[in-house]
């Protein structure tokens, strides 16, 4: 694999993994230990997890140190389990939004 080629397969998948640890340290920093932060933390590891997983799959393809024999189940099998990893971030990402907006709502006003 050529050394261009490299790049546009892990710099994509290296700016995702900055993006998830920004995000990370954001909302650790702001959220104050709410229910909403620890849904949001907890989202954003599983998907870091499962991109930094993604990364050594890649890695370990592209340098070659995984043997030719073992190449297509160990990556079917992690591609799927990273996946699996982003999907549960994700709709944990998406519970702690809908459990922070519910705290965050205001209330009705009443006429005075």
């Amino acid at each position: 694999m050529s050394v261009v080629g490299l790049a546009f397969l892990v710099v994509p998948q290296l700016l995702f993994v900055l993006v998830l640890g920004i995000g990370l340290v954001l909302v650790a920093q702001r959220g104050g230990g709410q229910p909403w932060a620890r849904l949001a933390e907890l989202g954003l590891g599983l998907m870091l997890v499962g991109s930094l997983m993604g990364l050594l799959l890649l890695g370990g393809l592209a340098t070659g140190s995984l043997s030719p024999i073992s190449v297509g189940p160990m990556y079917s099998l992690g591609g799927l389990l990273s996946q699996l990893l982003h999907w549960a971030g994700i709709g944990l990402l998406v519970t702690a939004a809908l459990n922070g907006r519910r705290h965050h709502a205001p209330g009705a006003q009443l006429p005075e």
